[in-house]
């Protein structure tokens, strides 16, 4: 009996001995979760909190703070490395950019975006045939987006990759006939070659979408530059009646009405164009063309100032310069007209077409400014490279009115001498002259005889 009672006493112990164990054993457990789940907590709101450090410092255009926070985090998840891409770019660290972009395809060649962005990193650096090959990745992709064809085939034009842009503009013609920014772009890559064939692609673009701005925009360069102005103005006034606003097509638009001799429209348009923002070279110069077609020169010489402040004149841009000069002289700034008119000469290569440009620029400079010698000097000059008769008798009529007869006779002779037969009298129907229509050379004979008959009766000889 005692036997038996001290062995339940035992058992009881033993059981609450494993039994405070067992319990210790889970406490312990229990702590470990806790203490785990704690960690990994704190990791969370750790990098939760390195993650909005990041945001911040991309969001505040501190980029560098945001690379050197990205690189001391444990590890970089696609966000992260998107910022640090990003960052690379605004500080134009386009190779280290490159570098991790490529990385990026290597595990993942199928994101539109990547290609893009890679292009783009690309293109900054100089390497074109990079660009396009990116570009060509990205089409491959998704062929139905428009841009992408678009940045494609523009990346090959900018190469002078002629064939390929060509090739690609037909391909993606072959998918859509209809698809305008594919003709457009197709006129793109005749226009150094073929003006004719520019236009067809630019003119076929226009057919199938004449409200998209660079259809028409690019149109009415190619017209312009053929001199089609009347066709310049009907498709951009067209297009102004839905958006009045578009610079390019405006600036377009303009110069047509400029080189078609309608100033008062085109002075209209430009200093609307000035309204809008439009600062530039080109619209300082047709708006100064402009006023000076109209006679208000004026205002072409304060718009023409403008412009050659925006672009100082060279060997190959005087024109703006020139139509200054032939301004200023109109005006009270004789001297810096005619000193303006002197600065393009020493500018301009000499061909004789150029240098009687000049000379007959300079000879109407000098003359307003009633400067008479240096006026025949260049009337001279201008004879001398375009050998225009014409210009003998303007010399000797000068030589009459200021009473050089000597010089007066010299030229009028030389002028008559040239003179052919046929052109020297004016007939009637019935093949008599028609004294009642005076020539240039009935009037040189006039003053010639004039001229001999005064110096017989002051006792000079003539010969």
């Amino acid at each position: 009996m005692r036997y038996h009672i001290l062995h339940f006493i035992l058992s009881l112990f033993f059981l609450n001995v494993f039994a405070n164990h067992s319990q210790a054993q889970d406490i312990q457990d229990i702590k470990d979760i806790k203490d785990i789940k704690e960690i990994k907590d704190l990791k969370e709101i750790k990098d939760i909190k390195e993650i909005k450090e990041i945001r911040q410092a991309f969001d505040e255009y501190n980029f560098e703070k945001a690379i050197s926070l990205i690189d001391n985090l444990d590890s970089i998840d696609s966000e992260c490395m998107n910022i640090k891409i990003q960052s690379l770019k605004e500080l134009n660290k386009w190779q280290e950019a490159i570098r991790l972009m490529e990385q990026n395809i290597v595990r993942d060649s199928t994101k539109i975006k990547t290609w893009v962005e890679l292009a783009e990193c690309y293109k900054k650096t100089g390497n074109l045939d990079k660009t396009s090959d990116a570009y060509k990745k990205a089409v491959e992709l998704a062929p139905e987006r428009v841009v992408l064809r678009t940045k494609y085939i523009n990346s090959l034009i900018n190469n002078e990759k002629t064939e390929e842009a060509r090739k690609a503009c037909h391909d993606w013609l072959k998918s859509d006939s209809t698809a305008a920014t594919a003709y457009r772009l197709l006129g793109q890559t005749y226009e150094k070659e073929n003006y004719e064939a520019a236009l067809i692609g630019y003119v076929s673009a226009y057919n199938r979408d004449s409200t998209n701005a660079e259809n028409v925009i690019m149109l009415a360069n190619q017209l312009n530059n053929g001199k089609y102005y009347e066709s310049v103005i009907d498709i951009t006034e067209k297009y102004r009646l839905i958006d009045s606003l578009n610079i390019d097509v405006n600036r377009q638009n303009a110069k047509a009405y400029c080189l078609s001799g309608m100033y008062k429209e085109a002075i209209n348009r430009y200093e609307s164009l000035k309204r809008l923002g439009d600062k530039s070279y080109l619209t300082y110069f047709y708006l100064g063309l402009s006023y000076y077609g109209d006679n208000w020169f004026y205002g072409a010489y304060d718009n023409l100032k403008k412009a050659i402040e925006i672009m100082p004149p060279s060997e190959a841009n005087t024109d703006a310069l020139y139509y200054f000069a032939k301004s200023a002289v109109s005006t009270s700034w004789k001297k810096e007209g005619t000193e303006a008119m002197e600065n393009v000469l020493k500018l301009t290569v000499p061909s004789d077409s150029t240098m009687v440009k000049i000379y007959k620029g300079l000879a109407y400079c000098y003359n307003m400014s009633l400067n008479f010698k240096e006026y025949i000097n260049s009337l001279k000059k201008e004879y001398e490279y375009s050998r225009q008769n014409s210009i003998l008798y303007t010399i000797g009529c000068h030589y009459y009115r200021r009473k050089d007869m000597d010089n007066a006779l010299k030229y009028l002779n030389m002028y008559m001498n040239n003179v052919p037969e046929k052109d020297r009298y004016i007939y009637d129907d019935k093949g008599n002259i028609d004294e009642s229509r005076i020539t240039y050379y009935q009037d040189a004979m006039k003053k010639t005889k004039k001229i001999k008959e005064n110096k017989f009766f002051e006792g000079d000889e003539f010969q």
